[in-house]
């Protein structure tokens, strides 16, 4: 147990600590040829199954995140679309629903960059721990990636722990129906495993009452301003996370085979 509270406070103390701050970059042709945000009619219009591969190719593509991150509203038509599948489509239809609905949760909040900005870290050679004493690489990778803003870091919590709690479902769908779904798993397991751990900090029980968790708000506090050590804090429990009977193990199992998490080995 102490070596999978270990590997959970590894993967996630960096991605908490991971700079949110936008990208700017001027473009003479800005604001031309913007992609068009398919509203909730013209998916249902397209059939469930081509309006799902629609919706994937479209996030795909750094402008059409770009242009739904603006609008909040069209990410709820779509995200309620996509509830509406999770009800109703074939266990395919519903797993790739639930895959879709926490990309955009994720894409559309400071937690995709952070993600992003995370695994590439992880890959950099200048925080290859083969390079330097752990120590060394660990506070090499802090310093780089330590972000200052609060509100990007508190939306990312809460944008990840929301994310968990779709993963959890789309765990249980390949749990009860096995994996049915035409999606790339390998592309989904990083972003799950993240959530899944910040959602053990949000909702310890997975009930959906964060009255035992721990808030974006207390982290930041405690990381950043030297404030108390939220009470909450014990309660998440990261041994089981990455198990086979885990909230993201059929997750887990349909990326890599069934061999487990080979960043554990």
């Amino acid at each position: 147990m102490k070596r999978m509270m270990r590997v959970g406070i590894i993967i996630l103390v960096p991605l908490l600590v991971l700079s949110c701050a936008a990208l700017f970059e001027f473009n003479l042709f800005d604001g031309l040829d913007k992609p068009r945000i398919p509203s909730a009619e013209d998916l249902a219009d397209m059939g469930t199954a081509d309006a799902l591969d629609e919706l994937d190719s479209l996030l795909d593509s750094d402008d059409f995140v770009e242009v739904l991150t603006e609008d909040p509203d069209a990410q709820d038509e779509i995200i309620a679309y996509l509830n509406g599948v999770e009800e109703t489509g074939t266990p395919a239809q519903q797993q790739q629903a639930h895959a879709l609905e926490a990309e955009i949760i994720i894409a559309t909040s400071p937690a995709g960059p952070l993600i992003n900005g995370f695994i590439d870290a992880l890959f950099d050679e200048a925080f290859n721990p083969d390079s330097g004493g752990e120590e060394g690489t660990t506070e090499a990778l802090l310093g780089a990636i330590m972000p200052d803003n609060e509100q990007d870091f508190i939306a990312a919590f809460n944008a990840l722990a929301d994310a968990g709690s779709v993963y959890s479902d789309l765990n249980d769908s390949i749990g009860t129906d096995g994996y049915e779904a035409d999606i790339n798993m390998g592309d989904v397991v990083m972003n799950a495993a993240i959530a899944a751990l910040v959602a053990e900090l949000a909702d310890p029980d997975g009930n959906g009452d964060p009255s035992d968790g721990v808030t974006g708000e207390q982290l930041y506090d405690w990381i950043f301003e030297e404030g108390p050590v939220p009470g909450n804090i014990g309660n998440a429990d990261f041994s089981t996370t990455f198990d086979s009977g885990g909230p993201i193990g059929h997750i887990i199992d349909a990326a890599f085979g069934g061999d487990g998490f080979p960043f554990l080995d």
